[in-house]
């Protein structure tokens, strides 16, 4: 009886997660129209992400109404836009605007892409 009862709390679990999924995004080679939100860190930027939040972003998207968003992941010193212990990221952040970016553009159905510059 556990092992049924186990069997059928799975099932539930399982059909629950695939009525939860989010909706697709166009890939890159059928994307037309985009946006680069254009964010370089240096050591000046002490609350990065201060400013960006879910309403923000989806507000953005409604607007414009973009196949996808491509946002900056480290600019030109080499600091990451977004908290990470791979590389350098800048000296203080207020909250993870590249966590914002992707929770909302996969809520929407809109593609994500990090832009890095290569000197």
């Amino acid at each position: 009886m556990k092992t049924l009862l186990t069997l059928f709390l799975v099932g539930t679990f399982c059909s629950l997660f695939a009525q939860t999924t989010l909706p697709s995004r166009l890939d890159r080679a059928h994307s037309y129209f985009g946006l680069h939100f254009d964010f370089h860190a240096g050591t000046d930027c002490k609350e990065v992400g201060k400013n960006v939040d879910a309403s923000m972003v989806n507000n953005l998207i409604d607007r414009v109404k973009p196949d996808f968003i491509q946002v900056d992941c480290k600019g030109y010193p080499g600091y990451s836009s977004y908290p990470t212990k791979v590389g350098n990221p800048v000296p203080g952040f207020s909250r993870d605007q590249l966590m914002i970016w992707r929770q909302v553009t996969a809520s929407r159905g809109v593609a994500l892409y990090p832009a890095t510059f290569q000197p």
